[in-house]
C-alpha cells in the first residue's frame, strides 16, 4: 500500500525546470513530528493555455 501525501505548493517565479523542495511542519497518524527534510527538488511542469481576455 503506497502511502501519498497532498497538499498546497507555493512557488516563486523561477526560470529552471525543478525548485527546492522542504518538507516540514508534519506529524503522522501516531503524533510523531517529522524532522526537516530538503534534500529532494520538484520538477515543474508548465501548463500553457490560450485565454481570450476582454
Amino acid at each position: 500500500m503506497q502511502k501519498v501525501w497532498t497538499g498546497d505548493v507555493v512557488v516563486p517565479v523561477t526560470s529552471g525546470l525543478t525548485v527546492g523542495l522542504v518538507v516540514k511542519d508534519y506529524q503522522d497518524l501516531s503524533g510523531n513530528t517529522g524532522a526537516d527534510d530538503s534534500s529532494h527538488s520538484m520538477p515543474i511542469n508548465p501548463n500553457l493555455g490560450d485565454h481570450a481576455s476582454g
